[in-house]
């Protein structure tokens, strides 16, 4: 007899296991919906992720670019921070969670003297013109200052706000974007700060 249950519970397994189509066992319609529900909501996040990356990729392609542990530069080279700068909502105050990361920018430039670098601030394309530039020049210029009260020669750096004259991702590509969120992250994507090196001293 406990061989017999034995049996049955392997059975069982294997029928469970081989989709349900043993036995009479049969997995529910709305389980089936479901599951290929899920599967779908992966695939188009996987492809998004996919496209946003291209994209990015073949944005910045034609701007060299250089990190924080990079030792060897060239006029033109930018570094995109990462993580981002954080600022209070529609303000030019940078949120104290940004300070160790520009305290390793100012020691990077400590180290790199001969490099003169403009500090890039862009953002997205909502807003106005003249708002968003004039916010991104205050942001790009309390960067500096940061940089400055850190020990970086003023000299050395200089400040520009871009708006959203340079975009990575266009409204065009934006508003084909199927979900909201899709679209938000492509925004979050044109916001960013970058560091460019105008000038390498002799």
């Amino acid at each position: 007899m406990r061989a017999d249950c034995l049996k049955m519970k392997i059975l069982q397994l294997n029928n469970i296991r081989s989709g349900g189509q043993r036995f009479g066992f049969k997995i529910p319609p709305e389980r089936k919906a479901r599951n290929r529900c899920s599967s779908c909501k992966t695939k188009k996040m996987k492809k998004f992720l996919i496209i946003l990356f291209l994209t990015l990729i073949w944005n910045l392609a034609n701007a060299q670019k250089f990190d924080l542990v990079s030792n060897e530069f060239k006029v033109g080279e930018v570094y995109l921070s990462n993580p981002k700068i954080l600022f209070d909502f529609a303000k030019w105050t940078i949120r104290k969670e940004s300070y160790s990361h520009l305290d390793s920018i100012a020691e990077f430039l400590a180290r790199y003297d001969s490099l003169i670098v403009e500090i890039g601030i862009h953002t997205d394309s909502r807003g106005s013109d003249n708002y968003s530039m004039r916010l991104d020049k205050k942001r790009a210029e309390s960067i500096m200052e940061y940089l400055i009260k850190q020990g970086v020669d003023s000299d050395r750096l200089s400040a520009e706000g871009y708006g959203k004259t340079e975009l990575i991702i266009s409204d065009e590509k934006i508003e084909k974007m199927k979900t909201a969120q899709e679209r938000e992250e492509a925004h979050a994507v044109n916001r960013r700060t970058e560091f460019k090196i105008i000038e390498i001293k002799k």
